[in-house]
């Protein structure tokens, strides 16, 4: 038998968009299927992921990201500030630092009283083995040939793998969507890889377009600007805060010792309950 409720949150941050499960809601199980029916536009109600409420009895809480092919994912920017947004909005957390948990590590989040949200991701890694990789050497401005196009990426891990292609000028979202699936499913990549086609603007600015593990072309990504920036900050080609332009909006990035902050707005769009019908078919 169902439950009474079925109830999600749709929020979105610079056009990333989630919909938060909460916690106990027995009607969700996290099974692919489901997942990518919620997710559709034509059949369900269309996101980029999902989030699901965890509570183990600690005074922290938990969220674990599952992208919208059905896969789950280690964590991410937008999804835990989405997160934190929701912990606000429903008298869960007061807005002071605390900690959220996530299968890629825990993550401090922080209301900014402003409007953004911000959330630390902790320390990047080139190490192979934390992306993971299958090459012994890091990629850093390492050259790779895919569908006949030479690329310079940097390698690197945020609690979640990536994939920094350094370009001259910003690519078309057709050059995305042919080149991104094969890089992400590139043989070096053995749990796949998140994509950013990136520019350097100058030393405060990055404009990039992404293609997202599990989810294709997207808006906008946190983890994605928190690789990208620390990628070229790596570089000596930012600053330690740099402003991240995709197209759904940007992100500001601070590096700060090595740790990572991301900060920006998230907005709430609707609460909805879904359908005994939906979910029995």
């Amino acid at each position: 038998m169902l439950a009474k409720e079925a109830i999600f949150h749709k929020y979105e941050a610079c056009g990333n968009d989630y919909l938060v499960i909460p916690a106990k809601q027995t009607w969700f199980d996290a099974t692919p299927d489901l997942i990518k029916k919620i997710c559709s536009e034509q059949r369900g109600v269309g996101s980029d992921g999902i989030l699901l409420h965890q509570e183990d009895g600690s005074d922290d809480p938990g969220v674990r990201v599952f992208n919208p092919d059905g896969g789950e994912a280690e964590r991410s920017g937008n999804g835990v500030r989405i997160f934190a947004r929701y912990l606000l909005d429903h008298g869960l957390w007061d807005g002071q630092e605390a900690l959220v948990k996530t299968q890629g590590g825990d993550c401090l989040i922080r209301d900014e009283k402003d409007g953004s949200l911000s959330v630390k991701m902790g320390k990047a890694s080139f190490e192979p083995s934390d992306i993971p990789l299958n090459d012994l050497e890091p990629w850093v401005q390492k050259s790779f040939e895919v569908n006949g196009e030479t690329f310079s990426a940097i390698c690197l891990s945020v609690g979640n793998p990536h994939c920094v292609l350094h370009l001259d000028q910003l690519p078309s979202d057709e050059f995305v969507k042919k080149h991104g699936p094969v890089i992400e499913n590139y043989p070096s990549f053995p749990n796949r890889i998140n994509v950013q086609f990136a520019r350097v603007v100058d030393r405060k600015n990055i404009e990039m377009k992404i293609w997202e593990r599990g989810a294709g072309l997207t808006l906008s990504s946190g983890s994605s600007s928190s690789a990208a920036a620390f990628a070229f900050y790596s570089l000596d080609l930012v600053d330690q805060e740099v402003n991240v332009n995709m197209e759904g909006g940007s992100i500001k990035i601070s590096i700060l010792e090595d740790e990572i902050w991301l900060r920006g707005p998230v907005n709430h769009i609707f609460t909805g309950t879904l359908s005994s019908e939906f979910l029995l078919h």
